[in-house]
């Protein structure tokens, strides 16, 4: 039997209410947007539209994935961040809207460090775990005539990094390396204005207490040790010798973590620049400047 989409949309949100689903409605207007790649308002105008067997076919797929918690963003292979769409699957974290003020907060400091550079002339910026290259082409994007790497340890996320590279059009100076923070980096060779980083800092501990769509994120860019820490632990002490002076080492933090990784910093040889909130009103990002 065929469905309008007045009907798709009514049982796909009583499935998704049914199995728990947050804002059931919404989730199943974006689904069928998807699919039928059309805007939110062709579904009002065209309520009485019948779906094709195989629209139909397609939409149950996709709630069925849904009501097993599949996230969204891999359902369509893609997410928005800072009003640009990203190319995102289950190789790489999904882009939040809090990684966001990391960015917002590295240019800021850096226009007001280098006010002559604006376009980011000279300008060598490091993006530590770069996932989807979500960080390192916003980078490239507001500072046009930067060179920007991007390293991570996953071959198949760095696959996806180069692809949103050359949907933005700045492949060219996105360089990619596949490497576990700096082991690929030779000190001394490479030096950065800045060292971007959204690390890896859930707790162990409470992995397991994570919604169900965050669980099916690659555990290794949630999973931050036992304490939250473990990466910053293996980022700061070496980052002075990656950076100009001045230098910047711009860090996305989790909840209550601001303190430990200011001290961490500062037995580095980095001080300890500003804290900045989330929307939230949690600490979220800390600067450190060399």
């Amino acid at each position: 039997m065929s469905w309008t989409i007045n009907q798709a949309l009514q049982e796909a949100v009583s499935f998704l209410r049914a199995r728990g689903i947050e804002g059931p409605r919404k989730e199943a207007e974006y689904l069928l947007c998807f699919l039928l790649e059309k805007e939110r308002a062709y579904l009002y105008a065209h309520g009485e539209h019948l779906l094709s067997d195989p629209e139909k076919n397609r939409f149950l797929q996709l709630l069925g994935q849904r009501g097993c918690r599949e996230p969204l963003a891999y359902l369509t292979g893609e997410k928005e961040f800072m009003g640009k769409t990203f190319l995102v699957n289950r190789a790489v974290l999904i882009p939040r809207p809090e990684t966001e003020h990391l960015v917002e907060a590295a240019n800021r400091w850096l226009r007001e460090t280098y006010p002559r550079q604006r376009g980011g002339e000279g300008f060598s910026l490091l993006d530590l775990g770069t996932g989807c290259g979500n960080i390192a082409v916003m980078l490239a994007l507001v500072f046009p005539a930067a060179a920007i790497t991007a390293v991570d340890h996953s071959a198949e996320a760095l696959q996806v990094a180069r692809e949103n590279a050359v949907l933005h059009g700045v492949d060219d100076r996105v360089k990619t390396i596949c490497s576990s923070f700096w082991r690929s980096l030779a000190p001394g060779q490479h030096r950065f204005q800045a060292v971007i980083s959204n690390p890896p800092y859930v707790p162990r501990s409470t992995l397991a207490s994570l919604t169900a769509e965050v669980q099916k994120e690659p555990r290794s860019a949630l999973d931050g040790g036992d304490d939250g820490l473990e990466a910053y632990r293996k980022i700061l002490p070496n980052a002075r010798d990656y950076l100009t002076i001045p230098g910047l080492v711009a860090l996305e933090v989790g909840e209550n973590q601001a303190e430990s990784v200011g001290a961490i910093a500062r037995s580095a040889g980095l001080m300890v620049d500003q804290i900045i909130l989330d929307y939230g009103s949690r600490e979220r990002v800390i600067l450190l400047r060399a």
